[in-house]
């Protein structure tokens, strides 16, 4: 919700890319950011997608799909950390992430 907190996030975010990549502008006064991290995974073939945003009153619905590898399937054997940021308007809604799918 701020530039400062967004510098904050964003030098963890990029800490271990060489060199770092600038944050994208944000202009605070009419936007935010909005992320869904799913936490580390074993190996590749994970995803994350913020599909859609539904503001109603005093929340904002935030519609996910998490996407998994299917059996069998190859993949990298990596450590990962799917996630996914938008901007959009600014808002003072709190967000409710809901998953869509299985």
């Amino acid at each position: 919700n701020s530039q400062e907190e967004w510098s904050a996030f964003w030098s963890r975010h990029a800490s271990g890319r060489r060199p770092a990549p600038s944050p994208p502008l944000i202009d605070f006064s009419a936007e935010m950011v909005i992320g869904l991290f799913v936490g580390q995974k074993s190996t590749g073939g994970y995803s994350v997608e913020i599909v859609k945003i539904e503001s109603e009153g005093p929340t904002s619905r935030v519609y996910y799909k998490e996407l998994k590898p299917p059996p069998g399937a190859i993949v990298t054997q990596v450590l990962t950390q799917p996630y996914h940021l938008v901007r959009l308007s600014r808002s003072e809604s709190v967000p409710v992430f809901i998953k869509e799918g299985p």
